[in-house]
């Protein structure tokens, strides 16, 4: 399996080559494509950090299980990424019945 790795955030920051539809879109064609997806940039480069949550759940609505934040400085950031990821989690499953 070959991993892309994208950037992606709700605000669309430092995306260089086109924008946040278009990143959206490609994330989901790779998705389907088989291609694993790995995003960076998910806090806007700490630009976002005090709405970290709401930007986590953002990006792991688009099918994405890997991420990285460079910016956690806290143990209440590294929190808000975890409670973010199991609410997806949690909505995908129920979603599934």
């Amino acid at each position: 399996m070959k991993v892309i790795l994208i950037i992606l955030n709700m605000e669309g920051l430092h995306i260089r080559e086109g924008d946040l539809s278009f990143m959206c879109s490609t994330v989901k064609r790779f998705y389907k494509a088989g291609k694993g997806i790995y995003l960076m940039k998910v806090l806007g480069g700490g630009k976002s950090a005090n709405r970290a949550d709401e930007d986590l759940r953002y990006c792991l609505q688009h099918s994405v299980r890997a991420y990285r934040i460079g910016g956690i400085k806290t143990i209440g950031e590294l929190e808000a990424a975890v409670r973010a990821e199991k609410e997806v989690d949690e909505q995908n499953i129920s979603g599934r019945t």
